[in-house]
This record gives structure tokens, C-alpha cells and sequence, in this order.
């Protein structure tokens, strides 16, 4: 019997302190609860509540994970790298070689004279001086 009545004055007074307990409560937390009903009631992500919530901004172009932040920096510093990395002499000599304008009609002229002429002056050589070059 005792228990019954021990039970009964627990139950009177958990009752009694949540209706004083709403009685009480101010006009900002009447404000809370209205705000969370309606939230309740618009198409807000539960994480997006967190975020406005917590003042994060939920925009990824603010908010940079770890991996993206390194992969910018070794972006940035491969350009650096580009554009410091000294020119090697056969780099210099492939490049004018490529700005030099084709070979001109005049300079095939002068290289097949020159040719012309080595070939003429061998033929030239008489037998006497053939011999004498040979066992000299």
C-alpha cells in the first residue's frame, strides 16, 4: 500500500513540475519552439538546420576538404615549377632551328658549287701526283 502511495506522489509531482515548468518558460523559448515546429514543416535538410544552426557556411566553395586543398597547392606549385625550370643548350638549339626560315634557293646554289668544285679539284690531280702523294 505504502508503494502505491510512494508511487503516487512521484507521479503528482513530475506532473507538477512540467506544467509550472511551461508556465515559466520565457517568450524566447516559446520563439525556439515555434522555429523548430515550423522548420519541421519546410524542406531543410537536418544538416542544413546543424549548419545554420552552428553559423557554417554549407557552400563547398567556402569549404575546402583536405585532399582539394593539397591537390590546388600541387597544381600552383607545378606552374612554378614550369616557368623557373632552366632551358637546357640542345632546347635552345632545337628552338632556332625551328625559327630558322627553309633552306633558300641561293644557299642550295653556293652548297652544290662547293661540292661541284671539291669534286673537280680531285679530278684534276694529275696520275704523277697521285703517285707521289701515295709513297710520300
Amino acid at each position: 500500500m505504502e508503494e502505491n502511495y510512494l508511487l503516487a506522489l512521484i507521479v503528482s509531482f513530475l506532473f507538477c513540475f512540467v506544467l509550472f515548468r511551461k508556465d515559466k518558460a520565457g517568450p524566447d523559448e516559446s520563439k525556439e519552439i515555434k522555429n523548430t515546429l515550423s522548420a519541421r514543416d519546410s524542406s531543410v535538410s537536418s544538416v542544413e538546420k546543424y549548419l545554420n544552426k552552428h553559423n557554417i557556411s554549407s557552400n563547398t566553395k567556402d569549404r575546402l576538404s583536405g585532399v582539394s586543398k593539397y591537390l590546388q597547392e600541387k597544381e600552383s606549385l607545378n606552374t612554378e615549377l614550369e616557368k623557373s625550370v632552366a632551358v637546357s643548350s640542345v632546347e635552345k638549339y632545337l628552338a632556332t632551328k625551328e625559327k630558322d626560315s627553309p633552306v633558300s634557293s641561293v644557299s642550295k646554289y653556293m652548297a652544290k658549287k662547293t661540292i661541284y668544285e671539291k669534286k673537280r679539284v680531285k679530278e684534276s690531280v694529275s696520275g704523277v701526283e697521285k703517285y707521289l702523294k701515295k709513297h710520300d
